[in-house]
């Protein structure tokens, strides 16, 4: 008498390996990864400001960062020329590029929330990947990739004051 094989047996289901297991929960865990990026750690960062009760462009209430009691630094006034604010785009560096070289498009003021003067700014990562290179044009399209998702997001334009490339370029 012969008996049937695990091949053979269409009653037999075929066991779960260890291998396979490992495998289908990694696959899951980058997928999640994935997902998690796309929606992008600003999200979170809007979700986190108004449940502490602040605004758009407010630091967050209890940041203890933001609300130190540290002293502020002494500043002594010093004699010099100033310089001009109004500078025409050709006072500007080169590694500078104005918002005018890269957009024509304005931001949607009826979206923006008011905001006061600045007092700080900060240096924050795109977390998209791949990094593009030093190309100028890989910046331009990364930068405009942004923007299009920021907007998308109902914000009034791009979330950044500027954007700093792998090359060093300063994106306003």
């Amino acid at each position: 008498m012969s008996h049937p094989t695990p091949q053979s047996d269409p009653d037999h289901t075929p066991a779960v390996t260890r291998r396979k297991a490992l495998t289908s929960v990694a696959k899951a865990g980058f997928a999640i990864g994935i997902a998690g990026s796309l929606i992008g750690c600003n999200s979170t960062a809007q979700k986190r400001v108004k449940s502490k009760g602040g605004s758009l462009g407010d630091p967050i209430p209890s940041d203890p960062i933001a609300h130190t009691s540290t002293p502020s630094p002494i500043i002594t006034r010093t004699e010099t020329t100033g310089v001009e604010t109004t500078a025409p785009l050709s006072a500007i560096p080169s590694f500078v590029i104005p918002r005018s070289k890269w957009t024509d498009s304005g931001p949607k003021r009826w979206l923006a929330d008011p905001m006061n003067a600045v007092h700080r700014i900060t240096v924050h990562h795109d977390a998209i990947m791949p990094v593009p290179g030093g190309a100028y044009a890989d910046s331009l399209r990364r930068l405009q990739l942004i923007r299009t998702g920021h907007l998308n997001n109902g914000w009034a334009d791009i979330g950044y004051h500027f954007a700093i490339d792998p090359s060093g370029r300063i994106w306003q």
